[in-house]
């Protein structure tokens, strides 16, 4: 799979936390040397060489107290560090139960916190605001095109539903050691005739797909797809709907897929 190239922000931002890290492992060091006798302690310089991307200066401001550059320039965001963190669980929850957020939706929530927290007099968040939380938060958000998903389906993916289905898995499958030639799975596909415009939006990090909630009530061919739990498959089944087959339909079979016309 082709991967884009991140951006130069991203690259620097994942530079700094590599140095950050360093940064910290340097200053445990420092502070380990202090416990043993004076004579026997390695110096700042000394510390800094074994760590790369470390400067003495840096590690002695952070010793004596200094704030790292991530910690300073969150001082300057508008929202505040613990804001953001409730806002990417809110992004994270919602993409899970396929209520996507876009660009404008983010902003919006910014915008609904700094009202909550200043009033109505708060400073709204600027144009760019959305591209740099996603950046600092690429690790749990990620942005994606959306797929579409029945709201019916994307209300039946909860707690109570998927323990009950394993129940009945439990009790009529493996309690009654069903041979896996007797076990089949079928999952269909519908193929809407007109397509549906796709939008930017952000979710959960490692996903192929982001999942979006809308209407499953237009015209479509639907592909079914069957598989035995022994490896074998039946032949794909296509139904079209329609009064009159047409030649066309059943031209370049190259799947010897199965098709069946509903006369509605």
């Amino acid at each position: 799979m082709v991967k884009h190239a991140e951006s130069k922000s991203k690259q620097k931002k994942k530079a700094r936390e590599k140095i950050e890290n360093n940064i910290r492992r340097a200053m445990e060091a420092y502070r380990a040397e202090l416990i043993k006798p004076k004579e026997q302690r390695l110096g700042l310089r000394k510390i800094t060489a074994m760590y790369d991307g470390v400067m003495v200066g840096t590690l002695r401001n952070r010793v004596e107290g200094g704030r790292s550059i991530t910690e300073f320039n969150a001082t300057k965001q508008k929202l505040s560090r613990e804001d953001e963190e409730q806002l990417t669980a809110l992004i994270q929850l919602s993409s899970d139960r396929g209520l996507v957020f876009t660009h404008d939706d983010i902003r919006n929530a910014a915008n609904a916190i700094l009202r909550q927290r200043h009033g109505p007099q708060f400073e709204a968040v600027g144009i760019q605001w959305v591209h740099r939380y996603l950046e600092r938060h690429y690790s749990e958000v990620k942005t994606y095109w959306s797929t579409h998903l029945d709201c019916q389906r994307a209300d039946c993916l909860n707690p109570v539903a998927v323990k009950k289905w394993f129940d009945i898995i439990e009790k009529e499958i493996v309690a009654k050691k069903v041979p896996p030639e007797l076990i089949f799975g079928m999952d269909e596909s519908g193929f809407q005739l007109a397509n549906d415009a796709k939008v930017r939006c952000a979710g959960r990090t490692n996903r192929k797909l982001q999942p979006r909630r809308g209407g499953a009530n237009r015209e479509n061919i639907t592909a079914l797809v069957t598989i035995c739990a022994d490896g074998t498959a039946l032949k794909p089944l296509v139904i079209f709907k329609g009064q009159h087959v047409m030649t066309r339909w059943t031209e370049n079979n190259v799947a010897d897929v199965r098709q069946v016309y509903a006369y509605l």
